[in-house]
């Protein structure tokens, strides 16, 4: 948690970067118009749920593990109507705890995950370079831990998490391509996964999710009139 509180103080900064610079350009087109295709690079915060079955017998519970990774995230967006856009994404998220007992040889857990999201955002301008959005997503995320001890490496077996997704961003634009473009949001998450023996362990969480890079954005409609 302490990390998200020092991504969210880095997110004002940027904003407030963001909104300087937008407010300083030159009078543009909206920010966002209909036809707008957005192309994003972020750097991504998120938790994932993980599980440890090292030394679990088939009739026992396994452990829970959630990290907060960091990672990249690529995003495409396109504005469908003059308000509307939907935007795709994929997270590649990845994590290290490593502990180094005296006497015992070193030991490391490391997670990865993949997730993609598909959802929609409502765009309300400020300004001709500078946009707030909020909206729903539908995100899929697969996540596992590997541990390894000395010179063993033991994996785990991968869980499937499906998360409902709300999120509040901005867009701060310098030019007619290229703007900032950042984002934190809230998830609620479903996730399951079946272990030695068939067994199954699910779980229902929520934690908060933090983005912020850069984006391109391209007018297919350039040419004709913004509405």
């Amino acid at each position: 948690m302490v990390r998200f509180k020092k991504l969210a103080v880095l997110l004002v900064a940027f904003l407030f970067v963001g909104i300087s610079a937008a407010m300083a350009a030159p009078g543009q087109a909206p920010t966002v118009t209909q036809g707008n295709l957005i192309f994003s690079f972020q750097l991504a915060e998120l938790t994932v749920t993980t599980v440890d079955t090292i030394g679990v017998a088939p009739n026992q519970s396994v452990g829970i593990y959630r990290p907060n990774q960091q990672g990249f995230k690529l995003g495409f967006g396109y504005a469908f109507s003059p308000r509307w856009a939907m935007n795709l994404s994929g997270i590649y998220g990845f994590s290290k705890d490593n502990s180094e007992p005296v006497g015992g040889p070193q030991q490391k857990i490391s997670t990865t995950s993949m997730s993609f999201r598909l959802g929609v955002d409502a765009y309300f301008p400020i300004s001709h370079t500078f946009s707030m959005y909020v909206g729903p997503g539908l995100m899929l995320n697969r996540a596992h831990s590997k541990v390894t001890s000395g010179t063993s490496e033991i994996s785990n077996p991968w869980t499937t998490n499906w998360t409902l997704s709300g999120r509040m961003g901005f867009v701060a634009k310098v030019s007619d391509v290229f703007g900032f473009y950042g984002d934190v949001g809230q998830q609620i998450v479903m996730g399951s996964v079946t272990t030695l023996g068939g067994n199954k362990t699910s779980w229902t969480t929520s934690h908060p999710e933090a983005n912020i890079g850069i984006a391109l954005f391209i007018d297919t409609h350039s040419g004709s009139s913004h509405r």
